[in-house]
């Protein structure tokens, strides 16, 4: 979830990082089920893989490292654009289910990254997992429960990424917190 969903580059060219071995999987294979590893020749992984040098390796032609497949993936988030639609509908999103939780004064606070975000059921910043273990499971569980009255399926746990995607229209984000907007108003009165 931390590679090209985030940036180009993924989570290191986002956050600025060096990082000596990135990993990524089925993206890079324009969703095909594959994966591959990066990283820099001192990376340990580069010297040595099953024992033999990989210089010496060599791979047949349906296992080549860089799939057919992946080139328009990479072609098409390579390509510059002025906006990123993804980012706004994600943004709109979060920010007004967040909007609604205030109104209703329900306790909410959002972390997002592109098109990835998680909502917590606490005033408290979260950052890492202590901090999330602190939130109030139970009314992330009224809250999953009464979106999905209003047809709004969610990931089952306040653990899980919620995800947007390109195929999510305007009336998609605002039929998202319409139903917010009224599972916050079912949680007020249970």
């Amino acid at each position: 979830m931390t590679g090209f969903r985030v940036a180009l580059g993924g989570a290191c060219e986002l956050y600025g990082s060096r990082s000596r071995l990135v990993t990524l999987g089925k993206i890079v294979g324009g969703g095909l089920p594959v994966g591959v590893f990066g990283g820099n020749n001192g990376s340990w992984i580069f010297s040595r893989r099953s024992g033999r040098s990989i210089r010496r390796e060599r791979s047949a032609a349906t296992r080549l490292p860089w799939p057919r497949a992946s080139l328009p993936s990479v072609i098409y988030r390579n390509t510059p654009r002025k906006s990123t639609p993804l980012e706004a509908k994600s943004h709109a999103v979060v920010e007004g289910v967040a909007q609604e939780a205030a109104r209703a004064r329900i306790p909410l606070t959002t972390n997002r990254v592109g098109a990835m975000w998680t909502w917590f059921f606490t005033s408290e910043p979260v950052t890492n997992y202590d901090q999330a273990a602190k939130s109030d499971a139970a009314e992330f569980g009224r809250f999953h429960r009464a979106m999905l009255e209003q047809g709004i399926w969610l990931p089952p746990s306040q653990f899980e990424a919620a995800f947007l995607s390109t195929a999510h229209s305007d009336a998609d984000i605002e039929a998202t917190i319409a139903a917010a907007r009224a599972a916050f108003a079912i949680m007020r009165r249970e």
